[in-house]
């Protein structure tokens, strides 16, 4: 309660009479949760130099090239300390929400729509997909486009940003029925049972649509993806 109230409360407790007039604030309703439209709207993209831009590159080591890419397709944002925001929407192309990165922060904004899908497409506008790729975190995915041999095919990488609702795995339901026929969908997760769940639910799902689904995961001595590409990127300047 507020200081007024407990005043009150207090007096009546003790059997005293304020000494004059007393303002009791009411209670005050608490606020709706931002909408994630508003946020993201009211945020600039990374940029070579800012936080979340050295974050992603020295950090991450996720190479500039993917970074523009997302940029140019409207998937990241900077927040708050260096943050890296990356876009879930549903299939309709409406934001839902972001999946929110930093040094410091791991979360997903509240309010919206929710958790649905990160979505980012190679190849020409306009193509069909031919392959998917569905991971568990948006920098995941990214890491795993910037080695993928395959990212010259228009393909899809999607973020499922960890565990998928009932709503999650409808849209992620319709997203592949949009694949050419025959088309393959990469199941990019980590090495460990929680890997393998996610395999679990994805393989029916994807072959029910007529794909192939594969399973791609890092060796036992990197975590994911990302640990893959910061190995290389170490490799790489060491050599």
């Amino acid at each position: 309660m507020s200081l007024g109230n407990a005043r009150v409360e207090l007096r009546g407790m003790l059997g005293l009479a304020p000494s004059g007039a007393e303002y009791v604030a009411e209670p005050k309703e608490r606020k709706p949760a931002r909408d994630p439209k508003y946020m993201w709207k009211n945020r600039q993209a990374p940029r070579p130099g800012s936080a979340a831009w050295i974050y992603l590159t020295r950090d991450r080591a996720l190479p500039e090239s993917i970074l523009h890419l997302a940029i140019e397709q409207g998937l990241l944002r900077e927040g708050m300390k260096g943050t890296a925001w990356f876009a879930h929407s549903n299939n309709a192309g409406e934001l839902t929400g972001m999946e929110m990165r930093g040094p410091d922060y791991r979360g997903f904004s509240s309010g919206g729509g929710g958790k649905l899908l990160f979505r980012m497409r190679t190849g020409e506008k306009g193509e069909t997909p031919v392959r998917l790729v569905i991971g568990e975190s948006a920098i995941d995915v990214l890491s795993y486009a910037a080695m993928d041999p395959f990212n010259f095919e228009p393909s899809l990488y999607v973020s499922s940003g960890g565990g998928m609702s009932a709503e999650a795995l409808e849209e992620f339901r319709a997203l592949l029925g949009t694949l050419e026929a025959g088309g393959r969908v990469m199941i990019a997760v980590d090495c460990d049972a929680q890997g393998d769940r996610y395999e679990e639910i994805y393989a029916p799902m994807i072959r029910e649509a007529g794909l192939k689904p594969l399973r791609y995961s890092p060796s036992a001595r990197d975590k994911d993806w990302n640990a893959v590409l910061q190995r290389r990127a170490r490799q790489d300047v060491a050599a």
